[in-house]
């Protein structure tokens, strides 16, 4: 008998030892422990000590956690289990500092002195793999309108506005090469948005280190480039017969990089004569020593863009699918060819002095065909842009040179519903815009204390 009451005494201590369950809570991503995560079971509730742990002492069939900033778990507790790691997964991204190189020169957002505009991982939030124009709407003062694939406009804080069709007095640069020409028009859609690794938009006074883009300055920076050999393939297909073929590869290895990729995009569009074709190609690569940097870039565009123009407010209501009557009537188009080369060479002759030249070269072929001529124009251009900086201590100054020889000439022509006829005029012009800049900063306090 006496040994029955032992058991049962034995048997009454031992049962809350054998429901115990102990665990932990931690980050998926980063493995560390997640104080006061909020723990709710059959039983009762329950929070985590300062390192993610916590004990339940009484039999429980399901455990909820919850986390601020995590998404919530539920477990389902098996007999068996005594010990239990629960990973919580996050729903918000910590954000590194972001390093900028609009000043000339690489600084973090927060010594900019002055308004600029970032944007990084396009390719991630475009819904549209054709254009990436209409993103830089999130820019705060940038303006961005698009009529169809080849019509675009820019305005920065309402400069530019006067230019109906296209983007003017707004400067626009590619792995620093000059894409504005001599007359102040920038095109920048027909870039491919894989080439694109972020955008800067610089606003205000910083903009004339690029000369006189009085709206202010877009900074096109190339991916960057990672350890190892990397590719990709992509097909995007959409509505309208939409389709986006890529595919590119790269490598970085020590002091070499390398990247290329390649695109054709097409779309029948949602308007009458309003067909899209474009294929893009680009190549950069380079070489860093110890004190020097040599870097190629490369780009090939061929796009061909049916027009279907304006409407009035009565078709525009009525049927905006429709296409301008006499643009339809000669299946009115634009087609050209870009080619754009850079060279980059950069050194350092010590801690505080160095100088960047780049040489750059630019190739354009066009043709449009209108209800009222024929255009046929072409051009070529050169140039340098020489920068020096130097460093004292807190006071950096830098001097720099912008050159561009230009040769540009058209033709018009006669058309006859669509076919080429007798040419009627024939012009050309030579642009040679010349900038040169002085820029100092001094820095007031200590980086780490901002």
């Amino acid at each position: 008998m006496n040994r029955i009451v032992w058991l049962c005494i034995m048997l009454c201590f031992t049962l809350p030892v054998f429901s115990q369950i102990k665990g932990v809570v931690f980050d998926k991503k980063t493995q560390e422990p997640l104080p006061d995560a909020y723990i709710l079971t059959d039983s009762g509730s329950y929070v985590t000590n300062p390192s993610g742990r916590f004990m339940i002492q009484s039999a429980v069939k399901t455990l909820i956690v919850n986390h601020l900033g995590y998404l919530p778990d539920t477990l389902i507790i098996g007999s068996e289990d005594t010990l239990v790691n629960i990973q919580l997964i996050s729903t918000t991204t910590l954000l590194g500092q972001i390093t900028i190189r609009g000043n000339l020169q690489k600084t973090t957002v927060l010594q900019m002195p002055s308004s600029i505009g970032y944007i990084s991982n396009l390719e991630q939030q475009l819904p549209n793999t054709i254009s990436y124009i209409e993103s830089l709407n999130q820019v705060p003062g940038v303006y961005a309108q698009t009529g169809a694939y080849n019509t675009n406009r820019i305005t920065i804080r309402g400069i530019g506005s006067r230019t109906p069709y296209a983007t003017n007095r707004i400067k626009a640069y590619y792995n620093e090469i000059p894409l504005t020409t001599g007359d102040g028009t920038t095109e920048i859609e027909d870039l491919n948005v894989s080439s694109i690794g972020s955008v800067e938009i610089l606003k205000g006074s910083k903009s004339a280190l690029y000369g006189s883009g009085l709206g202010g300055v877009v900074v096109l920076n190339h991916p960057k480039y990672t350890d190892g050999i990397h590719g990709y393939a992509r097909l995007d297909v959409a509505s309208y017969q939409s389709i986006t073929l890529g595919a590119g590869l790269q490598y970085r290895q020590k002091g070499f990089f390398a990247g290329v990729d390649y695109s054709d995009v097409r779309s029948e569009g949602w308007r009458e004569n309003s067909e899209y074709h474009r294929r893009n190609f680009n190549l950069n690569t380079g070489f860093s020593w110890t004190k020097s940097m040599l870097e190629l870039t490369l780009l090939a565009i061929d796009t061909r863009a049916n027009i279907p123009s304006s409407l009035n407010e009565e078709q525009l209501i009525n049927t905006p699918e429709s296409a301008a009557q006499n643009w339809l009537e000669v299946k009115g188009y634009e087609s050209y060819t870009k080619l754009i080369g850079g060279i980059k060479f950069k050194h350092y002759f010590n801690d505080n002095l160095q100088n960047a030249i780049h040489l750059f070269v630019h190739r354009y072929e066009g043709y449009e065909s209108r209800p009222f001529n024929i255009l046929d124009d072409d051009s070529q251009n050169w140039g340098l842009r020489n920068i020096t900086s130097l460093q004292l201590t807190k006071f950096k100054v830098q001097l720099g040179i912008e050159t561009l020889f230009e040769n540009y000439s058209w033709g018009i022509y006669e058309t006859l519903s669509g076919i080429q006829g007798q040419q009627k005029q024939q012009f050309s012009e030579r642009r040679n815009p010349l900038t040169i800049f002085i820029n100092g900063q001094y820095q007031v306090a200590d980086p780490g204390i901002i």
